[in-house]
């Protein structure tokens, strides 16, 4: 097997399908100042764009730096995120340390460890947040909601504010026209110099069966599912890219006679674990039960990745009449395993089922490429 890029954390949701985009995905992707892109889907560790966007743009990546223009939406998620460009329309981005400074014309919805909204920044529209440290400098022409650890305001929000937090800070500079409601567990700590024109309410935790804990653990698994689609997503997009002819062999490994790759992948699930337990209480096959762990969580790496590029696949052999793997296999196949996600033991079987069944193809081909050297 070729080796797979690393990947990051990235973004989150997709517009559902996007025909005319153009699809870069590499170690590195530079869209430079005087070149203009429609809708663009690109990927890599490093990514930068300095140029013109004149629809959406969807960017994945470890480094991720957006200085140009972009007229539509924006998609992004990284583990390092920086905004200095304005945004025609709406923000979604995911990442572990995301910082704005430019104007976005539509909503903001963003999730992260590090959150920050510096001042001259501009959202006129609603701001959605969630994340472990947020401070929020730039104004905001409307509502602002969201929960995190702490929450610090120094704008201007011309609406109201609805949030959740561990510790609130008011500072000098803020200035909110509307109501202020926040559940904590203790009360924020405002300067003597902010306004808040509206209602305050503060709400205080009730304990282990309240409603906010429940809203911050419908949080987390929100968070959670988000991170999680977003990597498998730009995984299964740069192995459909850069390892084009490798996964489309695969997928039709895979496919074909699907039910035994899927019987071979369950027996994989079950074996190896046991087998690597026996290994360990042997001196000489304790070395090699760590060689078949790695190997097993590899497989389960890959398996997870391939299972939504088959998924992707049959709709489109089933659907579109198409016998192609590429970014638009990989889009539908992400596209209907977060549908599968929120169906109970239904969607999640069937999710399992293509898991398997990939597992069960990369252990297929594995065997007949290098174990008998074909």
């Amino acid at each position: 097997m070729k080796k797979i890029i690393g990947f990051g954390i990235l973004l989150f949701l997709l517009p559902i399908v996007v025909l005319g985009a153009t699809l870069e995905a590499g170690e590195e992707y530079t869209l430079e100042k005087e070149k203009t892109a429609h809708d663009l889907y690109a990927a890599g560790g490093n990514v930068i764009i300095d140029g013109k966007i004149t629809g959406d743009l969807v960017l994945a990546g470890g480094n991720i730096l957006i200085s140009g223009t972009i007229e539509q939406d924006l998609f992004v998620g990284g583990g390092t995120v920086t905004l200095s460009g304005s945004v025609g329309d709406d923000v979604r981005v995911v990442g572990g340390n995301i910082t704005i400074t430019g104007d976005i014309l539509g909503d903001l919805l963003i999730a992260g460890g590090q959150i920050h909204l510096t001042s001259g920044a501009t959202v006129h529209g609603d701001v959605v947040f969630a994340g472990g440290n947020i401070s929020l400098n730039g104004d905001v022409l409307r509502d602002v909601k969201g929960a995190g650890g702490r929450i610090l305001f120094n704008n201007k929000i011309q609406g109201s504010v609805n949030i959740t937090g561990d510790e609130i800070l008011i500072k000098e500079n803020t200035r909110i026209n509307g109501d202020f409601t926040y559940r904590s567990k203790q009360e924020m700590v405002i300067h003597e110099s902010a306004e808040i024109q509206g209602k305050t309410t503060f709400i205080e935790y009730q304990g282990k069966g309240s409603e906010n804990k429940n809203l911050n653990i419908l949080l987390q698994i929100g968070i959670w599912a988000i991170v999680k689609f977003s990597i498998l997503f730009i995984a299964a997009l740069m192995l459909v890219t850069l390892f084009h002819n490798a996964s489309t062999q695969l997928v039709d490994q895979t496919l074909n006679r699907f039910w035994i790759k899927v019987s071979i992948g369950f027996l994989i699930l079950i074996i190896i674990p046991i087998l690597s337990i026996v290994l360990f209480f042997t001196v000489i096959g304790s070395y090699f039960a760590v060689l078949v762990l790695v190997t097993y969580i590899f497989f389960l790496l890959l398996a997870a990745v391939f299972g939504i590029i088959a998924l992707g696949a049959v709709i489109e052999r089933k659907v579109f009449k198409r016998k192609i793997v590429n970014w638009l296999t990989a889009l539908i196949g992400i596209f209907v395993s977060i549908i599968l996600f929120f169906i109970p033991f239904i969607g999640w079987f069937v999710s399992f089922i293509f898991f398997a069944g990939a597992l069960g193809g990369i252990a297929h081909l594995w065997y007949r490429h290098l174990w008998l050297n074909k």
